[in-house]
């Protein structure tokens, strides 16, 4: 219920009405009479007030009643929001005052977005989340977002917005293009009596595939351990089971890790190794893949076979692929006249609408059962 204006809130004090109702005195239409009552004394009457259990259930749903009209009427309260500067939070202050002057924004309302609760705007898609939101904002509003390439990211189509867009990016500075150009760091651990030989066949893989990786090799996994290699005959201890947050091992057939509740995978990438006599089967378990060294296959690839050298590194590469990010570069969009406010995903409006009308039948069966 994120889109509810805060000043239909105010109405919360009208839960106290139905409470002063059922809290009134009234004097039940009900007599009975006692045959022992002529042998007391006489005595003046006054109201007592009992309450049953139907009570304090009427007065239940009507409570929710009110609480749950108070919050639809919320969810469909009319555009508000004016001009608004977007700024990704950590985004550089004098850049951003920089480019608010000259959108002439001064007096717009400033929110930023980010990951965390910390900020306005709980979202890393920004532009996604502005399309879904639209609605919060008067069709006559300018939005500014402000931020770096990494913090805004790219939608697979352009926001269709009711209001005009302007996006800002801050260009890299030259510490950060040094530092995109900086190669990536892969942990291995790695575990076996062949130790020279498996850093030959990744020297092998900077040769034949992509030169801008630096491999670093550790003793036991950790977590930052992207690829756990066992070469050896003996089964994996527990407490490499248990360190290792490695999305892939490479394991001899005796390393004992593959169980029964391993399915088996088919690779096109590994099958194609099968010609140069390396011979690897792939399982799959809920937190990693094994890919799984049999008997007669020649580990580790020699320096000089650069062309099985290619293919395993290419079908590592697709095991080990990350989500690549595509940074927005500055543009603006102008308003949109076809832009049709798309509904938010968790349709809190519709559940309102059907709790409202469940719990008003609840509440006129109970009163209608009740006067009888």
């Amino acid at each position: 219920m994120s889109s509810m204006s805060a000043y239909w809130w105010l109405l919360l004090p009208l839960i106290i009405l139905p409470i002063m109702w059922l809290r009134q005195k009234r004097e039940s239409s009900l007599r009975q009479s006692l045959a022992t009552a002529k042998f007391l004394a006489a005595a003046s009457p006054h109201m007592v007030q009992v309450w049953r259990w139907q009570a304090w259930l009427l007065l239940i749903l009507r409570c929710l009643l009110l609480l749950i009209a108070i919050a639809y009427l919320a969810s469909i309260f009319m555009r508000w929001r004016g001009d608004t500067v977007l700024i990704a939070s950590g985004s550089d202050s004098a850049w951003v005052e920089q480019q608010i002057n000259a959108s002439k924004m001064q007096d717009a309302k400033r929110m930023s977005f980010c990951a965390n609760i910390s900020c306005d705007i709980q979202s890393t898609q920004i532009l996604y989340w502005l399309e879904q939101h639209q609605s919060w904002w008067k069709e006559s509003a300018r939005l500014l977002v402000l931020g770096d390439a990494n913090q805004i990211r790219l939608n697979a189509q352009s926001p269709q917005l009711a209001q005009a867009l302007e996006v800002k990016v801050r260009p890299p500075s030259n510490a950060n293009k040094q530092e995109k150009t900086k190669p990536a760091d892969h942990y291995i651990a790695l575990h076996s009596d062949r130790a020279a030989a498996w850093q030959h066949m990744f020297t092998a893989f900077a040769a034949a595939g992509r030169a801008d990786h630096n491999y670093v090799w550790q003793q036991a996994p950790d977590a930052q351990t992207e690829l756990v290699i066992w070469d050896s005959t003996q089964a994996v201890p527990q407490n490499w089971k248990t360190n290792s947050k490695a999305h892939l091992w490479w394991l001899s057939s005796s390393a004992g890790i593959v169980n029964d509740q391993a399915t088996e995978e088919k690779h096109p990438g590994l099958q194609s190794l099968a010609d140069g006599k390396t011979f690897i089967k792939q399982f799959k378990t809920a937190e990693s893949r094994y890919w799984l060294m049999q008997s007669g296959s020649d580990w580790p690839i020699s320096l000089n076979d650069r062309q099985n050298a290619k293919k395993l590194f290419e079908a590592w590469q697709v095991m080990s692929l990350k989500v690549q990010d595509y940074p927005a570069t500055s543009f603006t969009l102008p308003a949109s006249k076809n832009a049709i406010p798309l509904q938010q995903q968790e349709n809190t409006r519709d559940v309102l609408l059907v709790l409202l009308l469940c719990i008003f039948a609840l509440e006129r069966i109970l009163t209608h059962v009740g006067r009888r």
